[in-house]
């Protein structure tokens, strides 16, 4: 299965959140950092502005704003000027847009082309659906109007289901399973989703929320995530998913 640009995002985040290794998580990122850039249209010299886009897409809410100091210290940055360059870069081509008061820059935020370019295949009324996911703040009618549209001609309710869970609307995600979901019957897709947590710290909430809703670990998913492993190994770390597996394994053998 291809890898979405959604999912390289939430990997190129997790690097650049974990402040243990300044020069080890840029030189991992690295590694996938270009191909995000091929996908977008963003030149090769911006890589740092890739890091940026992935780091907002992972802690904000769409259309939502993030303080500038605290998206500094999550990114580990003391000062801009060493990304200056890619920072105007995205603020010029309108994939970030900056909140000043006086001489200080308030807050940031992502502007609607980024998802629209991650998004741009859907039907009009997916589109819809995942962007009101993304926004990962449903209020009560919201909430209705997703489980009424749920059965729409066309739409990947399995990349839904997974993107409820990643934004953290776990109240949508459970009624995507109520609605009739099946995780164990599409265990192609859960095991390539359970590939790409395994490459992320940040995913634990993801692997505990599939185990709780009733994901059965079987030799046929297992199997399958080496499979994805494999498949990918020039590109992310095969000793992550097999950590992973065994944990998966060790889960069983204790329930």
């Amino acid at each position: 299965m291809e890898l979405k640009i959604t999912d390289y995002l939430r990997i190129i985040a997790d690097l650049c959140l974990n402040r243990e290794n300044a020069e080890s998580r840029i030189e991992n990122a690295e590694r996938i950092v270009h191909k995000i850039q091929r996908q977008l249209n963003i030149p090769e010299e911006y890589e740092a502005a890739v890091a940026i886009l992935s780091v907002l897409f992972s802690v904000c809410s769409i259309n939502g704003r993030i303080p500038f100091k605290r998206f500094k210290m999550k990114m580990g940055l003391n000062e801009i000027t060493v990304v200056q360059e890619d920072f105007v870069y995205l603020l010029n081509n309108q994939y970030i847009e900056l909140g000043k008061y006086a001489n200080s820059i308030e807050w940031i935020k992502i502007t609607s082309k980024l998802y629209n370019q991650i998004w741009h295949d859907m039907k009009q009324e997916n589109h819809k659906l995942f962007m009101l996911l993304a926004g990962r703040e449903l209020n009560e009618p919201q909430l209705k109007f997703l489980k009424s549209q749920l059965f729409n001609d066309g739409l990947d309710i399995a990349e839904l289901f997974k993107m409820a869970v990643v934004c953290r609307q776990f109240e949508a995600a459970q009624s995507i399973i109520d609605f009739g979901f099946d995780m164990n019957k599409e265990y192609e897709i859960m095991a390539y989703e359970l590939f790409i947590c395994s490459q992320m710290k940040s995913s634990k909430f993801c692997i505990d929320f599939y185990l709780k809703q009733g994901l059965k670990i079987t030799d046929t998913l297992l199997n399958e995530i080496m499979k994805h492993a494999e498949d990918n190994r020039n590109d992310f770390e095969i000793e992550k998913a097999i950590e992973l597996i065994d944990e998966l394994r060790h889960y069983v053998s204790n329930n």
